[in-house]
């Protein structure tokens, strides 16, 4: 039953939802107007008091015929009138749609070739972005490689420097006892020392050795927070010091 009903819907459908039978069904109840007017809208005595008859008898006299004027006037309004206005209408639509869809399939195509010439745009500028990216990081890369390389140098010229300078003040008297004192206070200690009172040895650092690292550029000293922390050359005095 409900696909009969579906059926039936979709028949109604497709037979009066069309422009054809729309244009044929307006047209006839335009040209017929006084039949459906009279059938529904007027009553029996409103016509047998104008007209002297019968609503059924003056419904039948709207068609009615006496000679061949009258019945081709009756053959146009019933016929010939709807399928000449549906055809003229069906036909000057067809030409409109055609006209309407090309120009819609038109305008697809426009839009179509501008959408991929805008995607090949933004492609461009996505390459040249990713390729000045490319660049900037290959110099800074490029950049990055000569900072090392000047400080590997550089680096490296300072401990041969250091070096030299290691064999030198190594003969010296104070040195190993500063270098204890030092070991000690920056791995037991965390480098705190107590600049003011010099007295106690194991929780500080002698006054000479103090002097003796200091002035051979090995330390620097926090007084505000009484705390000595090895330079790089003291580092690698201490390297050195304590792989001999």
């Amino acid at each position: 039953m409900n696909d009969l009903f579906v059926w039936m819907k979709d028949a109604f459908n497709s037979r009066f939802g069309s422009i054809m039978y729309g244009t044929l069904i307006i047209t006839w109840l335009t040209t017929n107007r006084k039949f459906w007017f009279v059938s529904f809208f007027i009553n029996e005595q409103y016509i047998r008091n104008k007209y002297e008859l019968l609503k059924s008898e003056y419904i039948y006299s709207l068609y009615s015929f006496h000679d061949i004027w009258s019945f081709i006037w009756v053959l146009l309004k019933l016929v010939l009138i709807p399928a000449l206005v549906t055809y003229l209408v069906h036909w000057q639509f067809y030409k409109i749609e055609k006209i309407v869809y090309a120009k819609w399939l038109s305008n697809k195509t426009e839009k179509k070739i501008l959408r991929a010439k805008e995607d090949e745009k933004y492609q461009k500028i996505i390459g040249r972005v990713e390729e000045e990216k490319s660049k900037n990081l290959n110099k800074q890369k490029q950049n990055f490689e000569k900072e090392i390389e000047i400080k590997s140098k550089k680096i490296k010229s300072m401990e041969e420097k250091w070096s030299e300078e290691y064999k030198e003040v190594s003969r010296l008297m104070m040195f190993e006892s500063s270098m204890h004192e030092l070991e000690r206070v920056l791995y037991s200690k965390n480098g705190r020392i107590n600049i003011s009172d010099f007295s106690d040895r194991w929780k500080n650092i002698s006054e000479q050795s103090l002097w003796f690292l200091d002035s051979n550029g090995l330390i620097n000293i926090n007084t505000k927070e009484q705390t000595i922390s090895a330079t790089e050359k003291g580092k690698f005095f201490m390297k050195n010091f304590i792989n001999k």
